[in-house]
């Protein structure tokens, strides 16, 4: 299942849809308007018979049905349907009318794309009543081109080659990125603040630039206190699954912190919820993050907020993640944004390469990762990224021992470590083998920063040798 954002930021999951799903397609018919099937089936339809039903729910070796799932209802499905070559496929989309014009199609289109792209499938089509321009509109803007002006004087015939997958996937990245920003708002810059749990510490770095912050016990008010507090963003340090359970059902929550470790049957449930309610969950087993520039600051953690600075740093480990905090601050670089994912049950470092995509404030990023989210995006979003931002990686789980040891193992990475240093090199990511060695590399990103701004130089070596290499090196590059 594939999380994604749609264009109001509410939150919405891809996939495969299952046999099992047979009566919610046909619900999501009888639930759209009668324009909405005249659109999809090229005619006046108010009954699916089992036989068309079982065309919307194929997934086989030609055949691919992925369903959008909003707060756990199907809210649209998209089809395709490959030549016994696999050289082609005819692809075919229903959503529900009031999701409609929420970039639902673009989204599904996008994820059949994929599928076909990666099963060797040449190209998409589709063909699509003359009339129905919001369609063809979706089509155009994911790089479809018109074959067939009036087909039959009544359609069009339209063809997307996944040659140009590259530039479906760019649009994609672009539409994510707004989305995703959206969606973290409250994250980094929240209305109203509610903290529930014990840790003092904690509680202070909070109420230190948040006054107006309120901290809750746990107790049987503490849902109705919430309710009439309304906030964006809630901090949760102790484990009560019934009252997260409630704590999801908030309309105004838009971002959930989870500072404490769930076990594994309460934190498959709370993930579930959050999906359905399309809230962003940061952890369990977070550390919290803070944000510390002149333009904002905010601090949901227990670490002493550093200096000021332009490094960005996401991590898994909580204890690595506060050494690296510490570490850079010693040294006097500062920080100026620190996310621990945690379990990282939703947000991953993709969603924050997006939050700092665009960021001023950030001008290095830092990421300690054990596992991957989705490879293909994470591929062309840091390749995009690195390009004016540097980003330096520690990528622990290199050996199968380690993987075995990992509560993050990647299905996708687990059998080579070779894999992973190929993605980095392509993308322009650096990689650290050592703490030691990254600290190293973003104290050079720094100099070459500095350098860069002035054309003198001077240098200083116990070595006529290298004084010399140094000096043909910067004539050569000047």
């Amino acid at each position: 299942m594939k999380k994604l954002i749609l264009r109001d930021g509410t939150l919405c999951s891809i996939r495969k849809v299952k046999l099992s799903e047979k009566e919610k397609v046909r619900e999501l018919f009888l639930q759209t308007s009668p324009e909405s099937r005249y659109y999809r089936f090229f005619g006046a339809t108010s009954q699916l018979d089992d036989k068309l039903l079982n065309s919307l729910i194929k997934n086989d070796a030609y055949n691919v049905s992925l369903v959008c799932i909003v707060k756990g209802s199907i809210v649209g499905i998209a089809n395709y349907n490959a030549t016994e070559d696999l050289q082609s496929a005819e692809v075919s989309f229903m959503v529900k009318d009031e999701f409609q014009g929420k970039g639902i199609g673009t989204l599904l289109l996008e994820e059949l794309a994929k599928h076909a792209w990666l099963r060797g499938i040449k190209e998409l089509e589709a063909f699509v009543l003359s009339d129905n321009y919001n369609m063809i509109s979706v089509f155009k803007n994911s790089g479809f081109e018109i074959m067939h002006e009036k087909l039959d004087l009544t359609s069009i015939h339209l063809k997307l080659p996944l040659a140009k997958f590259s530039k479906v996937m760019s649009e994609h990245l672009l539409r994510e990125k707004l989305a995703t920003q959206a969606s973290l708002v409250a994250a980094f810059k929240p209305k109203k603040i509610v903290y529930i749990g014990e840790d003092n510490v904690l509680w202070q770095n909070i109420k230190q630039f948040r006054k107006d912050a309120v901290i809750l016990a746990k107790d049987n008010n503490v849902i109705k206190n919430i309710r009439a507090i309304k906030p964006d963003l809630i901090i949760v340090d102790v484990v009560d699954c019934e009252n997260i359970i409630h704590i999801t059902e908030l309309e105004t929550l838009k971002v959930l912190i989870i500072t404490a470790k769930l076990n594994e049957p309460i934190k498959s449930k709370v993930v579930n919820l959050v999906k359905k309610q399309g809230i962003r969950l940061i952890g369990p087993n977070s550390t919290g993050l803070f944000y510390n520039t002149k333009d904002n600051k905010i601090n949901i953690s227990p670490i002493v907020i550093p200096k000021e600075g332009s490094i960005a740093i996401a991590t898994h480990s909580n204890l690595l993640g506060i050494s690296l905090v510490g570490y850079f601050d010693y040294i006097g670089l500062g920080v100026g944004c620190f996310v621990s994912v945690g379990d990282k049950a939703d947000v991953s470092a993709n969603d924050l390469l997006y939050v700092w995509q665009d960021d001023n404030n950030i001008d290095i990023i830092v990421l300690y990762l054990d596992s991957f989210g989705d490879p293909i995006t994470f591929s062309m979003l840091s390749r995009k990224i690195s390009k004016h931002k540097p980003i330096f990686a520690v990528k622990a789980g290199r050996t199968l021992i380690s993987l075995s040891a990992s509560r993050h193992e990647s299905l996708i990475f687990s059998n080579t470590d070779f894999t992973v240093d190929g993605l980095f090199k392509q993308t322009g990511i650096i990689r650290a083998e050592t703490l030691e060695e990254l600290f190293d590399d973003v104290l050079l990103a720094y100099a070459c920063d500095f350098l860069s701004e002035s054309n003198y130089v001077s240098l200083i070596s116990n070595s006529i040798g290298a004084n010399l290499m140094a000096i043909d090196t910067f004539e050569a590059n000047n």
